[in-house]
């Protein structure tokens, strides 16, 4: 999925969907909720055409069983000229083969919590000393 994404390969990344996949956004989007794999599709592609057509970089992953939870850092390049990196999370369900469900999370701490995975690690930075 990750791959597709990244080389500008969607209907790969579609073709993984079930008919009636599920995409809950983070509750801050202003969409919650889209059904069906056309609806997704159109999700998918307003991400792209917002944050532009940047690779994304997986900074944790977890295999779940019938789930997978990745935090993802993405270079934001948009066509308004805002240049940005975001973070975010998804947590994926697949059965028989297909993507049913995916649930974004711009803060994932309460679902990291629920799934009993614990807390994301931090990113450290570095700062100069002077000697």
């Amino acid at each position: 999925m990750i791959e597709g994404w990244n080389d500008g390969r969607l209907e790969a990344v579609f073709a993984t969907f079930d008919e009636n996949i599920v995409v809950r956004t983070d509750p801050s989007w202003p969409e919650r909720v889209w059904f069906g794999r056309d609806p997704a599709k159109r999700f998918w592609h307003s991400v792209r055409e917002a944050m532009g057509p940047t690779r994304v970089s997986v900074e944790e992953e977890h295999d779940l069983g019938d789930r997978a939870l990745w935090r993802i850092r993405q270079p934001v390049s948009s066509a308004s000229g805002v240049q940005s990196t975001f973070s975010w999370s998804f947590l994926l369900a697949a059965r028989a083969g297909r993507v049913i469900m995916v649930e974004f999370f711009i803060d994932d701490e309460a679902l990291r919590a629920e799934l009993g995975i614990g807390p994301r690690p931090r990113r450290q930075t570095s700062s100069a000393t002077p000697g």
